[in-house]
C-alpha cells in the first residue's frame, strides 16, 4: 500500500469533501464539523491542512487541521472557555502566519479506522512536523501548539505528540499544550509513536510495623465487603478480574502452606500522573510539567503473618510513555490525583509524605499545626505521592524496589527503547544527553527467558518485558493470559521483600542500637525464619513454573540479595559474640573483685589480731583495731574501683585516636 502527503496549499475547496467519511468514522456525531465552517476557515489560511491519501484508491487516509490563533481564541482555549472551542471557530478567529509568535491550534486530527495501525499515521505525524519546521524556515516561529481531546484516542495521540495538560473544561474534554521543550523534541520528531499496545503493572514490595492495626482492619473489611476505597463499579470489576485470576493460578500452580495465608484485597483506583523526567516539581510545584493522568487499579497481595505485601497496580492500554512512567517508578516520583477517601483532615506526619514539602514550607507548616496537629486535606496539591497516600491510610512503607512489568504486543522496535524499559530509564528524555550502553542491559535486551513458547520474556531487576504473542483487544482477556507468569512474578518479589524487610531490620539495629543482645539476634532469626518458605522451590507444582521462578531470582538478583544479608548476619553475630566476651570479661572481673574483698574479711580477725598486740605495745587501745582494719578494706575497695574506672576511660580514649 503506498501513500501521498498532501498539503493545504496544493488543493482545492472541492477536496475537502474527503475529510466527511473519516471525520463521521472517527468522531461522535456531536464532533462532525460543519463542511461550510471548514471550507471558510480553510479559505482564511489556506495553510492549514496535512493529507495523508491513499495513492491507489484515492481515499483519504487521515488528515490534520492546525491553524494560527488570534489572541481571543488563544485566550479562549488556554484559559477562559468552560467548554471546547471546535466548530463554533469563526475565520476571523483564524490568524495569519507571523514573524513574531505563532500560536497554533489543531482543531481536528483523525485518521480513518481503515488505516489505522499503518504507515498513515508515522506518514501524517512526520509531514506534520516536516510542515512546521518548514514555517518555521520561512521566518513563522511557532510558539506553541494547543489542542482539545473529545476521546480517548484523542488524548493518546495528543501523549504521542508530547502535548501536556492545561486544564479540564466543564463538558469533560481536556486541553493540551504543546511548548517549551516539549515542543522543542516535537520539532525535532522526538515522538512517543509506539510500535506495540501494552499494559503496565507497577508492583511495589511493603511493609509496616507489627503493631499497625489499620491494615489489618482493612483486610477484614475488604473480606465482608465493607472497605471503602475509591474507584468506580467498572474500576473494581476490572480488579476483581485481576484478583480472581491471580487466586485461580495461586491454587492451581502452588502447594506450599504460606501462598494459602496470601490475602488480595483491591485497593482502590487512582489516576497517575505522568511528567517529564525533569521532575522540576520537586524545587517548585509550579513548574511541574503534567503530560497527563492514566487510571490505574490497585490490588494489595498481602501475607499479614509476616507483615509483607506486594501492591500491583495495573494501567491498562497505558497511553503514555511507558519507560517514563518506569522512570518515575526508580525516582520515587510516583504521584495520584487526590485520592478522595482521604478524609478532611491528615496529620502533619502525613502531609509530609504525601507532599515531601521543602524547608520553608515545612517550617510554616510545623509553626502552624505543630508535630502533633493535622492538615486540612483541601490545603494539599491536586497531585500527592502515592507512597505518602499508602502511608497515612494504611500505614503502608515501601521496604525493597518496586518493579514495572509490561505486557506487550510486540517488542519496541527500537532496541535502545527495550534497554531503556529494562534499565527503568525515560527513553526520550528533557533532561539528559545520554544513553544506556553496558554488557548486562545489552545482554537482557537480547535474552529472551521464557520458558514458553506463547511469550518472550526479557528481564531486569527493575522490569518485567513480557511480550504476548496472544495479545488480545480485550482487557479482560489479556489479564487472563498474564495473570500465569505475573503471579511467580509476584512471590517472587515477596522474596525480595522478606530479604529487604530482615536487611533494614539488622541495618536499624547495628546503626542506632547500642545495647544488641542475642535476645535481639534471636528476635531476627524468628521474623525471617517466618519468611524462609517463600525460598522453597516446591511452592509451584509444576517444573516450568519452578524454572520461570529460577529466571526471574537471577534477574531480581535474589541471590546478591541474600549474600548481601548473610554479611549483614555474619557482622551481627560478631558483634552480640563481641559484646558476650565483654560482658563475659567484666563479670569475671567482678567476680575477682568480690573474691579479693572476701578473702579480705574471711582474714579481718587474724589481722585485728596482730594488730592489738601492735596497738598494746605501743600504748593504745585495742578497741581501735577494728575500726583500723574496716577503714582499711573500705579504702582499699574504694581505690581499686578508682583504678578501675580509669583503666577503662584510657582505653576508650585510645580506641577512639584509633578511629
Amino acid at each position: 500500500m503506498s501513500y501521498i502527503v498532501r498539503f493545504g496549499e496544493e488543493v482545492d475547496v472541492a477536496y475537502l469533501d474527503k475529510l466527511v467519511p473519516v471525520d463521521r468514522a472517527c468522531y461522535e456525531e456531536a464532533y462532525w464539523g460543519d463542511p461550510q465552517k471548514t471550507v471558510d476557515r480553510f479559505l482564511k489560511n489556506r495553510q492549514s491542512f496535512v493529507f495523508v491519501e491513499d495513492a491507489d484508491t484515492g481515499q483519504l487516509a487521515g488528515y490534520v487541521n492546525f491553524f494560527p490563533c488570534e489572541e481571543g481564541l488563544y485566550r479562549d482555549n488556554l484559559e477562559r472557555s468552560p467548554v471546547i472551542r471546535d466548530d463554533d471557530i469563526a475565520p476571523e478567529e483564524v490568524a495569519p502566519y507571523r514573524a513574531d509568535e505563532n500560536h497554533l491550534f489543531i482543531i481536528s486530527l483523525a485518521v480513518h479506522p481503515a488505516y489505522q495501525g499503518t504507515e498513515a499515521i508515522k506518514l501524517l505525524s512526520n509531514g506534520l512536523i516536516d510542515y512546521l519546521n518548514r514555517l518555521q524556515a520561512q521566518g513563522f516561529p511557532i510558539t506553541d501548539i494547543m489542542g482539545t481531546a473529545v476521546s480517548p484516542d484523542g488524548k493518546k495521540a495528543l501523549a504521542n505528540y508530547l502535548f501536556r495538560e492545561v486544564r479540564t473544561l466543564a463538558d469533560g474534554n481536556t486541553v493540551y499544550i504543546c511548548d517549551g521543550k516539549l515542543l522543542q523534541h516535537f520539532l525535532a520528531g522526538q515522538l512517543e509513536v509506539k510500535s506495540y499496545k501494552g499494559d503496565m503493572y507497577l508492583l511495589m514490595p511493603l511493609a509496616d510495623h507489627r503493631d499497625n492495626l489499620r491494615i489489618g482492619h482493612f483486610l477484614e473489611d475488604a473480606r465482608t465487603g465493607a472497605a471503602q476505597v475509591p474507584g468506580t463499579a467498572a474500576d473494581r470489576a476490572l480488579a476483581d478480574e485481576l484478583m480472581a485470576d491471580l487466586r485461580d493460578c495461586i491454587a492451581y500452580e502452588c502447594s506450599n502452606e504460606v501462598v494459602k495465608e496470601l490475602q488480595l484485597a483491591y485497593l482502590g483506583s487512582f489516576d497517575f500522573l505522568q511528567t517529564t523526567d525533569e521532575y522540576a516539581g520537586l524545587e517548585d510545584p509550579s513548574r511541574e510539567v503534567v503530560v497527563g493522568h492514566a487510571r490505574g487499579h490497585s490490588v494489595l497481595v498481602a501475607h499479614p503473618k509476616t507483615h509483607m505485601y506486594v501492591l500491583c497496580t495495573l494501567l491498562p492500554a497505558f497511553p503514555y510513555s511507558m519507560t517514563q512512567m518506569e522512570d518515575q517508578v526508580s525516582f520515587d516520583y510516583l504521584k495520584v490525583a487526590k485520592p478522595a477517601d482521604l478524609g478532611s483532615a491528615i496529620s502533619v506526619l502525613g502531609w509530609k509524605a504525601l507532599v515531601r514539602p521543602g524547608a520553608a514550607e515545612e517550617q510554616q507548616v510545623l509553626a502552624k499545626h505543630g508535630e502533633q496537629g493535622t492538615v486540612q486535606v483541601a490545603e494539599l496539591p491536586r497531585d500527592v505521592f502515592f507512597a505518602g497516600y499508602l502511608l497515612e491510610k494504611y500505614g503502608l512503607h515501601a521496604c525493597g524496589n518496586a518493579t514495572c512489568a509490561l505486557c506487550l504486543s510486540q517488542k519496541p522496535r527500537d532496541r535502545r527503547e527495550l534497554q531503556d524499559m529494562l534499565a527503568g530509564e525515560a527513553y526520550h528524555n528533557f533532561e539528559r544527553e545520554y544513553c544506556i550502553d553496558c554488557d548486562p542491559i545489552n545482554s537482557a535486551s537480547e535474552t529472551n527467558r521464557s520458558q514458553f513458547d506463547h511469550y518472550e520474556a526479557y528481564l531486569s531487576q527493575r522490569a518485567v518485558v513480557y511480550v504476548d504473542k496472544r495479545f488480545a483487544p480485550d482487557i479482560s482477556q489479556r489479564i487472563d493470559f498474564f495473570a500465569d507468569y505475573l503471579f511467580v512474578i509476584i512471590l517472587t518479589l515477596l522474596q525480595n521483600t522478606a530479604l529487604a524487610k530482615a536487611a533494614k531490620r539488622v541495618t536499624g539495629i547495628l546503626e542506632e542500637s547500642t545495647d544488641i543482645t542475642p535476645e535481639t539476634k534471636l528476635i531476627i532469626d524468628r521474623e525471617y525464619g517466618a519468611t524462609v518458605r517463600f525460598w522453597e522451590m516446591q511452592n509451584f507444582k509444576y517444573l516450568s513454573s519452578q524454572m520461570e521462578a529460577a529466571q526471574l531470582r537471577e534477574a531480581f538478583m535474589n541471590q546478591q540479595l541474600h549474600d548481601a544479608y548473610s554479611e549483614q548476619q555474619e557482622y551481627l553475630e560478631h558483634v552480640v559474640a563481641s559484646k558476650a566476651a565483654i560482658t563475659e570479661s567484666r563479670n569475671g572481673m567482678v567476680i575477682n573483685i568480690v573474691a579479693i574483698l572476701l578473702a579480705v574479711a574471711q582474714l579481718q580477725p587474724l589481722f585485728i589480731e596482730l594488730l592489738q598486740g601492735f596497738y598494746q605495745e605501743m600504748g593504745i587501745e585495742a578497741v581501735y583495731a577494728q575500726t583500723t582494719i574496716n577503714y582499711g578494706i573500705l579504702g582499699g575497695t574504694l581505690l581499686l574501683v578508682l583504678v578501675v574506672l580509669i583503666n577503662q576511660r584510657r582505653k576508650r580514649h585510645l580506641e577512639a585516636r584509633r578511629y
